[in-house]
């Protein structure tokens, strides 16, 4: 059966977007994502636009090279094997290391994502097992998810120092658990708001105001849940703007 308009309309936008993504990532010669790429589809774009026109913000005034390199880059929600070795280009040849409070169920699925990060000199720190809110559950339950998750760490030769809880939302018995677990509760400082799709010059644009030295950065380096955005192209954009400087320093 052929198909109708609608459908071949979806797959022409979603191979210019394929492209897209590809040519930007070999960009920051990222081969093992280009390898991902041209071995599977990505997921239908959506609809509306995440992503205003590069006319719409015009390039900030970057932060001076000593505070972008007193910054600590985090990055939740991966390993993705699209966007971490992206962020992990991105950050190459810089001063800056980077924590990635990484999803155990996906470091299940792709192991050699977070031994990448470690042999980029990066941190790798806990995020959960299932993306469970902590307000919205019982102490038992993310008591299991979090045993699940350090079970699957470990297995990957990984010893969580530190904990970032999804949405960095705590319950009364959180620091417990943590405590339990030998862990310190980490936050963030400056919220990027990656996941709502904004171009990274608007990112930094809004953020530059709240940095100062050893500020805390959070970023995506995956999908997760509320997601008002495609792909992490725009996280991986910032990335390398504070790279850069750094760099200059």
């Amino acid at each position: 059966m052929r198909a109708g308009p609608d459908a071949r309309a979806a797959h022409a936008s979603a191979d210019r977007s394929r492209k897209q993504i590809l040519e930007f990532l070999v960009s920051l010669d990222c081969d093992v994502a280009q390898g991902f790429l041209l071995s599977r589809p990505l997921p239908p774009t959506s609809s509306q636009p995440a992503l205003e026109a590069a006319a719409d913000w015009e390039t900030p005034d970057l932060v001076a090279p000593s505070l972008a390199g007193s910054l600590e880059l985090t990055f939740d929600d991966g390993p993705d094997p699209v966007w971490t070795p992206a962020v992990l280009a991105a950050l190459r040849g810089s001063p800056l290391r980077a924590t990635f409070f990484v999803v155990a169920t996906r470091v299940g699925e792709h192991p050699e994502l977070v031994a990448a990060v470690r042999a980029a000199g990066h941190s790798v720190e806990l995020h959960c097992y299932s993306h469970l809110r902590h307000t919205e559950a019982d102490r038992a339950t993310i008591e299991h998810d979090t045993e699940r998750a350090l079970a699957v760490l470990r297995g990957a030769g990984i010893e969580p120092q530190r904990w970032r809880t999804p949405d960095g939302l705590i319950a009364p018995w959180t620091p417990e658990i943590a405590a339990a677990h030998r862990l310190e509760l980490c936050g963030w400082d400056v919220d990027t708001n990656d996941q709502r799709g904004h171009r990274a010059e608007r990112m930094l644009a809004e953020a530059g105001p709240s940095l100062r030295p050893g500020a805390v950065v959070l970023l995506h380096d995956g999908l997760g849940p509320g997601d008002q955005r495609d792909g992490c192209e725009e996280t991986v954009r910032f990335a390398r703007l504070i790279a850069a400087e750094a760099t200059a320093t």
